[in-house]
């Protein structure tokens, strides 16, 4: 073989075999490299270099939470609806605390309550729950959706009562889902059918809800008006709403809500001018005057009783005293008659007459409790003849009882309390005779 063939043919020869040589070469080097570097432990595995992992796009993760959001609301809301109607009241507030925690902590679940709510198909029953669940709600987007609904069934009446109930719904302490619970017969409470009681005081602030509440103060449906009222009661520092009041006080035609009118007017006195003060206080003594007023003389006394009157119309409550037909507005009269004369060194001369010679029995009565309940000493000589005469066990019981309350004065205290003994021993009603024996005894002790 020639020196150039034995040259090709070596060449040829390691061209073949390089793959061969490249694996032992490298596995020797390999080999070389263990040697030298201290081998992992059995127990803790060589670590491999961490891979980023791709990061999800930002939109599809806000759809799945919503998606997640909407599924549990409708899971919620389905009990709510589904159940509502088999739980006790104690089992239904506590699924409506569960429902307002969701839709407090995941305001876009607000949706599928605003689809059940917006759906003339919903039962009233459930409306209303619903409703006044999202009225406790604080902020915009609930606000928005009452609206909604308010505007949507603005001509069933039925349906928009729940929503003025709603939008008046208490709000503060807006991290408190506990607030179905309230008793019932509480001041301002309202309960649906399923027991969910809460109160309805909020002061508004939104001007697109008052002003859409302040027309229904006139709407022809009865339970439209009274849900208005019952709302805007604690919103009257708004002049629109304080002059539908004063309208709708002489125009409403229930006694019940009228009352609720009065009332509400009322209160808000020492926070008006003089000149609406007087106005106010004239539409409401008009009011009392009538026989069924009962209920508004009541809700008005208190209020009547510490207001600024002006001359006239303490000479009006004077006849009314005197000379009204009821004697529950001659009653009503004496008490605010007698309220104004605290401050005064003697208690009203009316009351004295009206204690004499009131044709009722239990006009007396109070004329006599009146005069005791003056902060000035009772003066004996002129409830004396009242225990000797009054027919009317009623009023000499009254009469005990305001003498019990001795005078500093001795021969005064004295003449009072020959008139206990008398009574006690002679009073022709064992009521009364009874009860004088029981004053002496506690005068003696």
């Amino acid at each position: 073989m020639t020196q150039s063939r034995r040259k090709l043919f070596f060449a040829a020869l390691l061209l073949a075999h390089a793959p061969i040589l490249f694996l032992s070469l490298n596995k020797k080097q390999n080999d070389h490299r263990t040697t030298t570097q201290p081998l992992a432990s059995a127990s803790k595995p060589i670590e491999q270099p961490q891979r980023s992992k791709p990061q999800p796009n930002p939109t599809f993760v806000e759809k799945s939470r919503f998606v997640a959001q909407q599924f549990e609301s409708k899971q919620l809301l389905d009990e709510l609806l589904e159940d509502l109607l088999y739980n006790t009241n104690e089992e239904n507030q506590k699924l409506a605390a569960q429902l307002r925690n969701h839709l407090r902590l995941n305001p876009a679940a607000l949706e599928t309550v605003a689809n059940t709510l917006l759906d003339p198909n919903t039962s009233i029953r459930a409306f209303a729950n619903l409703a006044m669940i999202v009225g406790s709600l604080e902020g915009e987007a609930a606000e928005d959706l009452l609206l909604n609904v308010y505007h949507q069934f603005e001509n069933d009446p039925d349906r928009v009562q729940w929503a003025i109930y709603a939008m008046g719904t208490w709000k503060q302490n807006p991290a408190k889902d506990d607030r179905f619970s309230f008793d019932e017969r509480g001041p301002m409470v309202l309960q649906t059918i399923e027991g969910l009681a809460t109160p309805v005081f909020h002061k508004i602030k939104n001007p697109a809800i008052y002003d859409a509440l302040v027309h229904k103060i006139h709407h022809s449906d009865l339970d439209v008006r009274l849900a208005s009222s019952l709302v805007l009661r604690h919103n009257l520092h708004h002049p629109a709403a304080y002059s539908s009041f004063m309208t709708q006080l002489n125009d409403e035609p229930s006694v019940g809500n009228k009352t609720i009118i009065a009332e509400a007017l009322a209160r808000q006195l020492p926070k008006l001018s003089s000149f609406d003060q007087a106005k106010t206080i004239d539409d409401l003594l008009y009011q009392a005057s009538f026989p069924e007023a009962q209920g508004l003389r009541m809700k008005i006394l208190h209020p009547l009783q510490a207001a600024n009157l002006t001359p006239a119309q303490q000479a009006q409550l004077q006849t009314m005293a005197l000379q009204d037909a009821e004697p529950a507005i001659r009653r009503f009269a004496l008490n605010v008659i007698s309220a104004q004369h605290q401050t005064a060194a003697e208690p009203s001369p009316l009351l004295l007459d009206v204690a004499h010679n009131d044709p009722d029995s239990n006009t007396r009565a109070v004329a006599v409790d009146l005069l005791q309940q003056h902060p000035s000493p009772i003066r004996p000589r002129q409830l004396i003849p009242i225990l000797q005469n009054d027919d009317a066990w009623n009023v000499r019981h009254s009469t005990v009882e305001a003498l019990s309350e001795l005078p500093p004065d001795p021969e005064a205290a004295s003449n009072a309390l020959i008139a206990v003994k008398e009574a006690a021993l002679n009073d022709p009603d064992p009521k009364v005779s009874e009860f004088a024996l029981s004053v002496l005894h506690g005068l003696g002790r």
